[in-house]
């Protein structure tokens, strides 16, 4: 009878110890920091994602969206809480993150951060108004190149498709006068400026454009391979002709990410909130969720995430040269 209660209590301990372990962390809301305003990419992600998250911490999570300086402020923000574990940052964090440290506006470094996952990978589109007489890419840059007056382009400043704008430029050397720049802060305005034919084309995440498709055509895809989605060659396909090929940039890189100090500090919080995530994005009904917002759920986890965000940081350092002071 001893042994048998003996046995009925290592039993009780061992159910009861990860629940003990549970209450130690987390025990108050968390606080996902978005750095973008409600209704955009990021923000839909963070929030589809919002209730399954809770659910596995069996807590309540919080979404706070602080816009402006391309997510500068939300990082800073972020950075005036407790490293404590219950606030994570969600975010685009490339380009923009490291467009901010480069650009020396910035009081942080990639080395502050660690990146547990990035889940949503995006490539960039060039298209023209579905109206305009221009079919092909090379069309578009003879346009630009003999143009009395300068041709109009919607970008988002200092993003991977004004890079890739500028090399392209640069490569075919044209002139970036011969361009009006028409700088956006989101998407959205961005593509409405062609649709309403404001400006001339656009270089912007092809991910987003699918609910203006009707309206666009699509000269060419920033992408290794071609993409399902689009009927258009990929940008060196477009100008294979030329003898000219051109780096392929990434684009959009989003996910979550604490601080390294964290990290650090809390180990044992560190890993919950890991796991945490990982258990979230293997849910099918989380991936059904967010595919139908055509919103990524790939888990890379902290060791290949922040090695991608290390590669995004020297890339844009390197060809820092071809913003010049644009703005």
């Amino acid at each position: 009878m001893k042994r048998f209660a003996r046995f009925c209590f290592i039993i009780t301990s061992l159910v009861f110890i990860p629940s003990l372990y549970a209450k130690e962390f987390p025990t108050k809301p968390i606080e996902l920091i978005v750095g973008f305003g409600e209704g955009g990419s990021t923000d839909r992600m963070t929030r589809i994602m919002q209730p399954f998250l809770a659910q596995i911490l069996n807590q309540k999570v919080d979404v706070t969206n602080i816009r402006g300086k391309g997510t500068q402020l939300s990082i800073e923000y972020f950075l005036k809480k407790p490293q404590d574990g219950y606030a994570m940052l969600s975010s685009t964090f490339a380009p923009y993150m490291p467009n901010s440290i480069i650009s020396g506006k910035a009081n942080y470094n990639i080395e502050d951060f660690d990146f547990i996952n990035l889940q949503w990978f995006d490539y960039d589109l060039i298209a023209v108004h579905e109206a305009s007489k221009i079919d092909t890419l090379l069309a578009l840059l003879e346009t630009i190149q003999k143009s009395q007056t300068p041709l109009k382009v919607a970008v988002i400043y200092r993003s991977a498709g004004h890079l890739n704008l500028n090399l392209l430029l640069e490569k075919f050397n044209i002139k970036k006068e011969k361009l009006i720049y028409v700088f956006f802060e989101n998407g959205q305005k961005a593509r409405s400026s062609l649709v309403s034919k404001k400006v001339d084309f656009l270089i912007i995440s092809a991910q987003g454009s699918e609910i203006i498709r009707e309206h666009l055509k699509p000269l060419a895809i920033i992408k290794e391979t071609r993409a399902k989605k689009w009927d258009a060659p990929t940008l060196n396909e477009a100008i294979a002709s030329t003898g000219i090929s051109l780096p392929i940039l990434r684009g959009s890189m989003r996910g979550f990410a604490v601080s390294k100090v964290f990290k650090e500090n809390y180990p044992k919080r560190y890993r919950y909130l890991v796991e945490a995530l990982k258990k979230t994005l293997a849910q099918k009904r989380v991936q059904r969720a967010l595919k139908v917002e055509n919103i990524g759920y790939s888990w890379l986890g902290p060791e290949h995430s922040n090695a991608l965000m290390k590669e995004s940081f020297e890339t844009f350092k390197s060809y820092d040269y071809l913003f010049d002071a644009q703005k």
